[in-house]
């Protein structure tokens, strides 16, 4: 678990995690076409421990997190803090303080087992320096917590909530993709809080990557393919990714930005996890989950504005 953990949030400086490295690729594709477009991040940490959201940003805040949807589709959480970004290094330096917050357990499995989900909030929002129109894309970096066995993990009281908590959700996940394959009308994202709040980021025009972490241990063989059974499902799963406005932008280009410095923005937050897709995260010593999603760009500002909230001092 913790070698997952690594894997996908941090990692050693030489070695980073899947987060740092698509914050890295992200700022690299923003910097690579500053002539055409301003831009502006922000980022957010959301844990899901036990069906309830909590900020990892500002834990000790009192406020009520709930999960919204804008009319124009873009799910968002009300209250969440949002901390405005100016490099890949200032991601890097939240998503360490963020995951030092998260609910872990010792179990008979793992030293340290996590207890719940996390999930990375990247929003980018660019300005044709030409024209004026404004998109924004969201990527969403999410950390799932593996399946757990309570006989073998040993577990009671709390820690048996919480084992069935993970599980419950990972179902719901299941049952989401399952109607994505199959390409039914309803798709049961209400069923759970992590459906919900992944909603625009594993349907519709999303383009959704997972990555794995098996054990080589004979011992963990069925949790090995189970997990490699519901990592198929994401990969039968079929979406259009598609970037609102895009007509819009192309009637209006002529003397503009070159139309591949258009295009470049245009599947920014695709480009950013096909480029994660090469990478090959550490074996853990029990099998794990992760799963990296994206939702397309959209042509108008969407969801609520920046928090006003006075930024943090990370450490």
């Amino acid at each position: 678990e913790m070698a997952r953990a690594m894997s996908i949030l941090e990692g050693p400086g030489e070695d980073p995690g899947i987060c740092v490295r698509a914050a890295n690729e992200l700022f690299r594709l923003l910097q690579q076409s500053e002539d055409y477009f301003g831009y502006s991040v922000s980022f957010s940490m959301v844990e899901l421990y036990c069906q309830r959201y909590i900020d990892l940003l500002d834990p000790t805040s009192d406020k009520t997190l709930k999960q919204r949807m804008t009319s124009q589709g873009e799910v968002y959480v009300e209250n969440l803090h949002e901390e405005p970004m100016t490099s890949a290094a200032d991601i890097k330096k939240w998503i360490m303080m963020g995951n030092r917050e998260r609910h872990q357990r010792e179990t008979a499995c793992n030293a340290q087992s996590s207890r719940s989900h996390t999930v990375c909030i990247v929003k980018i929002t660019t300005e044709s320096r030409e024209t004026g129109i404004k998109r924004q894309g969201k990527m969403l970096l999410v950390d799932l917590a593996g399946s757990e066995r309570v006989k073998r993990s040993d577990v009671v009281g709390t820690g048996m909530r919480e084992a069935i908590e993970v599980n419950r959700s990972l179902s719901a996940l299941g049952d989401v993709l399952v109607a994505l394959q199959k390409g039914e009308q309803h798709i049961p994202y209400r069923n759970h809080e992590l459906t919900q709040l992944m909603q625009d980021s594993i349907g519709g025009t999303a383009k959704t990557l997972m990555f794995l972490n098996v054990s080589p241990a004979p011992c963990h063989l069925d949790e090995t393919r189970v997990s490699l059974e519901f990592a198929q499902r994401i990969k039968s799963v079929v979406n259009k990714p598609q970037v609102g406005g895009q007509a819009k932008v192309a009637s209006q280009r002529g003397s503009g930005p070159s139309p591949g410095a258009s295009r470049r923005f245009s599947a920014m937050s695709a480009r950013v996890c096909v480029q994660s897709s090469t990478l090959s995260p550490k074996t853990s010593p029990r099998t794990g989950r992760s799963l990296v999603a994206t939702s397309s760009s959209r042509s108008s500002l969407i969801g609520p504005p920046m928090s006003s909230a006075r930024p943090r001092q990370a450490p």
